[in-house]
């Protein structure tokens, strides 16, 4: 097995609220298994793909990776609520980047697309598959990660791309039913 991997981070990938730095390290191991929970740095897989390295695509996967995610976002979001019902906003800012990472993974995956942080508001329009209003939500949420309010758009849009996500993979099934 090789040692971390270094890997600058793409254009499409710079964001403050992601990355402070130039570069990202990631460790093939916690990549060997395809999983998505705890996977450091956030966007791991895009990293690979935007820097020209082979790698697992979730994006064109057979959606399990999704499933995961929504599992991992409702642990997620029990801490956040914990801390915002403490009124430590501060101490669930961290859940809610992770959140908003996490959503942003689901959002293009489901799509078959890798994350795109680059342009994503006219990227997400072109979507056949997200929540009503995505863009305007998400912006929100952007620039005030730390409110209560942007915790409750969260969770509202996690339930609705999940649902979205079900609806998709029955529509899949009747297509390739059909098809038979």
């Amino acid at each position: 097995m090789r040692g971390p991997i270094t890997c600058s981070i793409p254009e499409e990938l710079k964001h403050p609220l992601f990355f402070s730095g130039e570069d990202a390290v990631i460790s093939p191991a916690a990549l060997q298994d395809r999983g998505i929970a705890g996977v450091n740095p956030y966007f791991a897989y895009e990293l690979l793909y935007w820097n020209g390295l082979n790698g697992y695509r979730p994006w064109e996967a057979d959606q399990l990776s999704l499933v995961e995610i929504f599992s991992h976002w409702k642990r997620i979001n029990q801490k956040a609520g914990l801390l915002f019902s403490d009124r430590k906003a501060e101490d669930a800012c961290i859940y809610m980047i992770e959140g908003l990472s996490l959503f942003f993974s689901a959002l293009f995956w489901l799509n078959n697309k890798p994350v795109s942080l680059k342009n994503w508001e006219a990227a997400i329009e072109s979507f056949p598959f997200k929540p009503v209003n995505t863009s305007d939500r998400l912006s929100f949420i952007f620039f005030r990660p730390g409110l209560y309010h942007s915790y409750v758009q969260l969770a509202e849009l996690f339930a609705e791309l999940e649902k979205l996500y079900y609806k998709k993979e029955i529509l899949s099934k009747k297509t390739s039913k059909h098809q038979a």
